[in-house]
């Protein structure tokens, strides 16, 4: 079995092969608007279907490259009276790759190894909180579990912005305190910022850009993590189209990075 090093993903099993996005008209320059309004639009009943894509790259003397992929539909159980929506999440598809030195392994090699973790994650029924800003709460699994649906947690702001405006979000950066060393006083933060209105897809949607940081709150010590992320809003019908973000360790011995790409697909 290969050992790798997985100090930026030290709970995600094994990972699964990317899917292939279908082909996109180029956005385009939308109708001049002063302002937009940014919030889910969820009704009990809906039904929205999410490809989580996730690749771990770790370089140094031997390259190595996992990725992961997950299916995901949420269902809209429920409404309550401030507009928090409860979701439930069940699994839809599934699939793994590992590639060692530009040598990927067959689909042999990794079928026992797709096929427990199909059952394990068959056997969930996630259960998520999700207000109209954005803020989510996913009540069970893992560190990794969790991740596939923490990327619909894109905080929004409480009123309309204009290009070029920008909001906290603190939560954006928060699940990834865990990588570091515990007992260490942490400085976490993340920004939003609209950085534009485009026609896309034949949709008008927002181009949000997210960054942020986890390191020590004592500048003498070394080690954090890097986040850099784009989100695709969709201002008529309120719901997230796309969401990428990467996490960097800027200060490990070996480039490692983790990418992590949500794409609506139903």
């Amino acid at each position: 079995m290969l050992s790798v090093g997985l100090r930026l993903l030290p709970l995600l099993p094994l990972l699964l092969t990317q899917v292939a996005c279908a082909g996109r008209v180029g956005p385009r320059s939308a109708p001049i608007v002063d302002e937009v309004a940014l919030g889910w639009r969820l009704v009990p009943g809906m039904e929205l279907t999410y490809a989580c894509t996730t690749t771990y790259t770790q370089g140094g003397e031997r390259l190595e490259e996992l990725a992961r992929v997950e299916h995901w539909s949420y269902l809209v159980r429920a409404l309550d009276d401030v507009g928090v929506a409860s979701l439930e999440g069940r699994l839809t598809g599934f699939g793994a790759g590992l590639t060692v030195d530009g040598l990927e392994l067959s689909d042999e090699q990794l079928a026992d190894g797709e096929a427990a973790e199909v059952e394990r994650l068959s056997e969930l029924v996630v259960a998520l909180a999700l207000a109209m800003d954005g803020r989510v709460q996913v009540d069970r699994g893992s560190w990794a579990d969790r991740l596939p649906h923490r990327q619909l947690g894109l905080t929004l702001p409480d009123g309309p912005v204009s290009v070029t405006d920008s909001w906290p979000d603190p939560a954006a950066a928060r699940p990834y305190a865990d990588l570091l060393p515990m007992g260490l006083e942490l400085e976490i933060t993340a920004t939003n910022r609209l950085e534009d209105v485009v026609l896309r897809d034949g949709l008008t949607q927002a181009k949000i850009v997210t960054e942020g940081h986890v390191r020590p709150a004592d500048t003498s010590q070394t080690g954090g993590v890097l986040l850099d992320g784009v989100a695709w809003w969709d201002l008529r019908s309120g719901r997230l189209i796309e969401r990428s973000l990467t996490l960097t360790l800027p200060d490990a011995g070996e480039a490692e990075r983790l990418d992590i790409a949500l794409r609506l697909i139903e």
